[in-house]
């Protein structure tokens, strides 16, 4: 509603990083010395309770119009199960509190997008259909793409990713957003990579460079 959101302070994001563990082992992976820790219901509970009652001074219904309600990894979908029970919990407080956020909260998801059909991730797509953004980590094209973002058998993960994209599109009528990696590994593949990604009807292209070491000045040459 960006009408009614006029300043940026108008809505908070709360991020529930659901799991530290993944179904990917990409090459640039910046969370390789997680703990592999999952998050659960239990703990979750009160401070969505606190959040709800106006118990946190950041976020209160009185300095907050509007939430982003985000889910992060880790793969998040690896916890659809909890991501599934904390979104109910969620909208179903909100609808018994008559909650002002009620009407203006957002569900945003960043995936990988290789459990993206599993039945429990469709049926969840589904039910919260006209609240959900949805992100997928492409990196590009697939040379691009599998050059590092492999499975944990060392196999590329381009062909079901994309798979993802395009069902996506065709079954809720909207494109994911999309972010591409850029990686010493994989910057040969830039150029083309940007033609694919423009070549699937994207308009608006996001992308990061891997901050980790690694880097050499022939890389930024190539890169520039």
């Amino acid at each position: 509603y960006p009408e009614k959101f006029t300043q940026l302070a108008d809505v908070k994001t709360i991020t529930f990083q659901v799991t530290e563990n993944c179904c990917l082992n990409c090459s640039y992976c910046y969370q390789v010395h997680a703990a592999n820790a999952d998050m659960d219901f239990d703990t979750m509970k009160p401070f969505i309770d606190d959040l709800l009652n106006d118990r946190f001074e950041a976020a209160t219904t009185k300095n907050t119009q509007g939430v982003i309600w985000e889910f992060i990894g880790g793969e998040p979908f690896m916890m659809i199960d909890l991501i599934t029970q904390i979104t109910d919990y969620i909208f179903d407080t909100m609808t018994e509190k008559n909650h002002p956020w009620l009407f203006f909260s957002r569900v945003s998801i960043s995936t990988n997008g290789i459990l993206y059909f599993d039945p429990r991730v469709q049926a969840y797509l589904n039910k919260y259909d006209d609240f959900i953004g949805l992100g997928i980590s492409l990196d590009g094209s697939k040379e691009l793409h599998d050059a590092c973002r492999l499975d944990l058998y060392g196999q590329g993960s381009y062909d079901r990713v994309i798979k993802a994209v395009h069902h996506y599109k065709k079954t809720f009528r909207r494109m994911p957003t999309i972010k591409m990696t850029f990686s010493p590994e994989n910057i040969r593949f830039l150029y083309e990579s940007y033609l694919s990604v423009i070549g699937e009807g994207y308009v608006t292209l996001f992308g990061n460079c891997v901050y980790e070491e690694g880097w050499t000045e022939k890389d930024a040459t190539i890169l520039y």
